[in-house]
């Protein structure tokens, strides 16, 4: 919401954000941080009071993200607990995208967070989604040298014949790891 010009003689309008817009934007920012931080609680809570799930930072990353980025299980539980208790909306849900096309699934197989690729997995999140350079998940572990993430999401079908933007697939970055 930006504030509307004034209709009043003599008041300015420089086009700024309202006050509401402003203490939303905050609000709102403290549900991500609470998922990057592990503040399961705190989630539950937020939600509760009305904190959009939907958030999303300057690089486009939800709070999903957060959780995914810094390994925080319990705090991924409590927002898809909660999203799915309290019916949500979510655009696009677990595979949500950033701004370079990176899902959640892909934040924590670049990580080596196994225990939150497989509860992504778990909760249908898709397994072969691309990134905006043709890059996958398992592309992802491979590139980053988590071997058991990779492992496990080769066990679980991933497409190991994915070629990139720059003519590699997985078998291949892995290779030089």
């Amino acid at each position: 919401v930006v504030t509307r010009p004034s209709e009043k003689e003599g008041q300015e309008d420089h086009g700024n954000v309202s006050d509401v817009h402003v203490l939303t934007m905050i609000k709102d920012r403290q549900l991500y941080d609470a998922a990057a931080w592990g503040k399961a609680d705190k989630i539950r809570e937020m939600l509760l009071h009305g904190h959009d799930v939907e958030w999303r930072d300057p690089n486009l990353r939800t709070a999903l993200f957060a959780a995914a980025e810094y390994g925080q299980a319990d705090a991924l539980g409590a927002l898809i607990n909660q999203i799915e208790e309290e019916n949500l909306p979510m655009l696009d849900g677990i595979d949500a995208t950033d701004r370079h096309g990176w899902t959640p699934l892909m934040t924590a197989a670049a990580e080596g967070h196994l225990d939150i690729v497989k509860t992504l997995l778990e909760y249908e999140a898709e397994l072969d989604n691309e990134n905006g350079l043709d890059r996958t998940a398992c592309f992802m572990a491979c590139d980053n040298n988590h071997p058991l993430t990779c492992r496990f999401l080769l066990e679980r079908k991933a497409n190991l014949n994915q070629m990139d933007r720059g003519g590699l697939v997985p078998v291949m970055v892995a290779a030089h790891c």
